[in-house]
């Protein structure tokens, strides 16, 4: 085997310790993954995809929504991104929002337009005996009001503190509506590419780093145009909230017009089709033995299995793979040009 190096920029500790060669997850922890591969370095693996990149994958509402129905992380860490308001159908303001331990939805005490001020049930006691000492502070009076009788003041009903020109309004049986914003980031085109690459690089090393999948590992660490990676799922119009996600990844690859091209499936909702390169001979048998099967990753019992997949299926992903051997072949040939 060929000195060993980093999967994405050829480089390792002879460069200098920036470039250590370190464990990276083949599929991202955010998304459940847990199985690793020692050939990227520490730059590729903290910069290229460390902390901002996985961040800005909890910056797509359809991700978030998975991890959070799957329970990959708790709701409030997977929601950490958003802007969460509550709307009730009384109200026209949408209220400032946060998930509590239990993972319920709960607004924050807040002043509405009429500068009436709206409290959560649970702090409402707090809040009023925080509102009230603070009124005799300032005044320098005591006010006659006893907080234990709160419990058991009617509902609806505009209730003042005498000696005060506080009032409150105790409210309950409104079901809010969840509204999630700041969640409409696109899934980076980098996220099917790691998963492709890493993965290829614990099948065969070699052809990993072959010259061959030079431009696809150059364009990677790039910003540069995509001529490698479609998206096919198509979601635009979906609410997020409403989508049964699935509880495993997988990839296929597939070599076909002396291409190798991979699928990339995601949380059984996203599907990217991955040019990976023109080789003129795979010359692969640990490749070539999983070639057109599906590589699974199970994240509720955390395994990996090969399944063949159904005739409906196959035929549809023959199609994605097709074409993006066509497309990959083209416009990589129109850019070298």
């Amino acid at each position: 085997m060929k000195e060993i190096v980093c999967v994405f920029c050829k480089k390792n500790e002879l460069s200098g310790e920036d470039y250590v060669l370190t464990y990276e997850h083949i599929i991202p922890k955010v998304l459940g993954g847990w199985l690793t591969v020692p050939f990227v370095c520490k730059t590729c693996n903290n910069k290229t995809f460390g902390s901002n990149f996985e961040a800005d994958l909890k910056s797509n509402g359809f991700i978030v929504a998975a991890i959070d129905k799957l329970n990959l992380q708790e709701r409030k860490n997977a929601y950490r991104a958003a802007d969460l308001s509550l709307l009730f159908p009384t109200k026209t303001k949408k209220l400032k929002a946060y998930f509590d331990k239990n993972g319920d939805a709960q607004f924050y005490p807040q002043e509405l337009e009429d500068k009436s001020l709206l409290i959560p049930e649970k702090d409402a006691k707090q809040v009023l005996s925080k509102k009230i000492k603070r009124y005799e502070s300032e005044n320098k009076i005591k006010v006659d009001f006893n907080l234990d009788d709160y419990e058991s003041f009617p509902y609806n009903i505009v209730i003042p503190v005498f000696g005060s020109d506080i009032c409150f309004l105790k409210t309950r049986g409104e079901k809010a509506s969840l509204i999630f914003e700041n969640l409409s980031k696109p899934i980076s085109f980098k996220l099917p590419a790691k998963i492709a690459l890493v993965l290829l690089s614990g099948i065969d090393y070699s052809l990993t780093i072959s010259k061959e999948l030079d431009p696809f590992r150059d364009w990677t660490l790039s910003e540069g145009e995509n001529t490698f990676i479609l998206l096919n799922s198509y979601l635009k119009g979906r609410n997020p909230l409403d989508i049964n996600y699935l509880p495993n990844h997988f990839v296929r690859y597939t070599y076909f017009s002396e291409s190798l091209v991979a699928i990339i499936g995601i949380f059984g909702i996203f599907k990217f089709s991955v040019f990976l390169g023109k080789i003129k001979s795979l010359a692969s048998p640990a490749l070539e033995f999983l070639l057109d099967k599906y590589i699974v990753f199970d994240l509720e019992n955390k395994e990996v299995f090969l399944r063949e997949g159904d005739a409906e299926t196959l035929n549809k992903d023959k199609i994605f793979t097709e074409s993006i051997a066509r497309w990959g072949l083209m416009m990589n040939k129109l850019k070298n040009e």
